[in-house]
């Protein structure tokens, strides 16, 4: 970790910074890193606000057993379809490859009828995914605050100029701003946009996916080549050998086992060890036998995956009180829309003169 970052939830006032050109970010999942950089890279300071205690968001990596596993994401991928946004996320995510942040993985799949599938390439962490968001906010510009809830964002009106006032949960001052950016997913917005109205009604309209996720790990590899089945089945929506990506080299053979959406929904409030028993008999059947797993982690994700608003900016700005909103829900679906939208937003940020 950079000295420019704080991971102390007790250091809450950005200090050394000038309001007058001070920006806060609230998540540092992608679209937040991404963000950061950009900005950072122009010279402007930044302080990012995370209520977890890592950056990543949904490419969270996590500990099972002694693995670091990607808990969240399993990969990066671009999706040849026309952007709104024009911007390369293809050219980005080679450029990672060539600096070694990011491999690219072609495992061998299958779908859940055991048929063979075509093989494509996918872009993985060299260690983990949420490596790359740590790569990104580590800048002499940018510094995170992790374990940090923020409760309000609340505009403050001034014959000198207009910022922006962030109170944690505790009612503690965190800073004033004269930028501040909601990077989070849009249920988690809409109690951060209370003072602007019609923004915050627009995240009210934004609907999440939950998915459920086991990750078992086994000391004995299991015997089959596959390390990637999808496609069609009750439960199942994805089943990823982690322990196989490139670049990793576990003790243990890691599987991330991954829930439907609609699935998840139907079994959002059921208790963690019942739906560990559910996927894990889904899984022994995919497997045709009945492995027991060394080491386990149950995980529900609430905001997986989300509708999205498909605005032609990609993103959400009031430049009279200087909060914007940035995140896949407002650009289309996915990762690459979540980095779409935080460099459109950047370039709006970077064009328009300081307060």
């Amino acid at each position: 970790m950079s000295s420019s970052q704080s991971q102390s939830s007790s250091s809450h006032t950005p200090s050394g910074r000038s309001s007058a050109s001070s920006i806060a970010i609230i998540g540092a999942g992608l679209a937040g890193c991404t963000l950061a950089r950009q900005l950072a890279n122009a010279g402007c300071c930044v302080d990012i606000f995370e209520k977890s205690r890592g950056t990543g968001g949904r490419l969270a990596s996590s500990r099972v057993g002694e693995e670091t596993v990607d808990l969240g994401a399993s990969w990066l991928k671009w999706e040849a379809r026309p952007s709104a946004h024009n911007l390369p996320f293809k050219d980005w995510l080679s450029g990672l490859e060539s600096e070694g942040l990011l491999h690219l993985w072609q495992p061998m799949t299958q779908n859940f009828q055991r048929v063979a599938q075509p093989e494509r390439k996918r872009y993985v962490g060299s260690n983990r995914l949420s490596a790359l968001t740590r790569s990104l906010i580590d800048h002499k510009n940018i510094r995170l605050h992790s374990g940090v809830r923020v409760e309000s964002v609340d505009p403050q009106i001034s014959v000198k100029g207009n910022s922006l006032l962030l109170t944690d949960t505790a009612h503690r001052t965190l800073g004033v701003f004269d930028q501040v950016v909601v990077a989070t997913p849009a249920p988690q917005a809409v109690p951060l946009l209370k003072a602007e109205p019609a923004l915050q009604a627009l995240a009210q309209k934004v609907q999440p996916d939950a998915c459920w996720t086991l990750v078992p790990g086994f000391e004995a590899p299991l015997s089959t080549p596959i390390e990637l089945f999808e496609g069609d089945h009750p439960i199942l929506r994805r089943v990823v050998r982690d322990s196989r990506k490139p670049g990793r080299h576990p003790a243990e053979d890691t599987w991330v086992i991954q829930a439907r959406a609609d699935w998840s929904l139907q079994m959002v409030d059921d208790e963690k060890e019942h739906v560990q028993k559910d996927l894990e008999h889904a899984f022994h059947q995919l497997m045709q036998s009945q492995p027991v797993a060394d080491s386990a982690r149950c995980h529900r994700w609430l905001y997986s995956t989300c509708t999205s608003l498909n605005l032609d900016s990609g993103f959400l700005h009031d430049s009279q009180t200087g909060l914007s909103v940035c995140g896949d829900w407002l650009a289309g679906f996915g990762f690459e829309a979540s980095w779409q939208s935080a460099m459109a937003l950047s370039h709006a940020l970077l064009s328009t003169p300081n307060k």
